[in-house]
């Protein structure tokens, strides 16, 4: 397995720091920043309102980062459908839950 061996300290900004890391991991680093926000976002809201209204919230602000992460490069396609599953499954959950 070739390794890649870019420099990180010569990233002239932080953006450029994300795509290497982003290179690094085949891609999951996007997906798992908009995973850890919309985890954060989920259990925030939770405390102050109820769990449909919680994960309405948080989807929505996940899906907002979701648009700018896709525009800056560090959220591809193919990646997208198994967090898509996994908000899907999420939602009914939820959404059956009894309170």
């Amino acid at each position: 397995m070739a390794y890649n061996l870019t420099n990180l300290t010569s990233g002239g900004n932080l953006m450029s720091v994300f795509l290497v890391a982003n290179e690094v991991t085949s891609g999951w680093f996007g997906i798992m920043i908009l995973l850890s926000t919309f985890i954060i976002a989920f259990i925030s809201l939770m405390q102050v309102s109820d769990k449909r209204t919680a994960f309405a919230t948080s989807s929505f602000v996940s899906f907002i980062i979701a648009i700018m992460l896709r525009a800056s490069g560090l959220i591809v396609d193919d990646k997208i459908i198994l967090i898509n599953i996994i908000l899907l499954v999420a939602g009914v959950v939820i959404l059956y839950a009894t309170d």
